[in-house]
């Protein structure tokens, strides 16, 4: 699948969206309140994971089409090898 122009740009709106997310908690736990540098911050978030969204649907797409139940099988066979190799259970 060959991507176009705008496709490979769909990373850096999710990474502002981290920074953002990162700045956003930052700046809470300081001031202990909600001021207009933390709305702005929040709003880096949703204009950074509304970009990646409009540049890379597809993405987007196979990421919430998930399976939770194949998600959680994983989990538990992971727990399962985890306890029979620490000895437990």
């Amino acid at each position: 699948m060959k991507q176009n122009n705008w496709q490979r740009f769909a990373p850096y709106g999710f990474y502002l969206s981290l920074i953002a997310a990162f700045v956003s908690i930052s700046l809470y736990i300081v001031q202990r309140k909600i001021n207009l540098p933390l709305q702005i911050s929040l709003g880096f978030i949703v204009i950074g994971l509304a970009l990646f969204a409009i540049l890379d649907p597809a993405r987007v797409r196979t990421m919430l089409h998930r399976s939770p139940g194949k998600i959680w099988k994983q989990r538990a066979g992971h727990d399962v090898g985890f306890l029979r190799n620490s000895g437990g259970g």
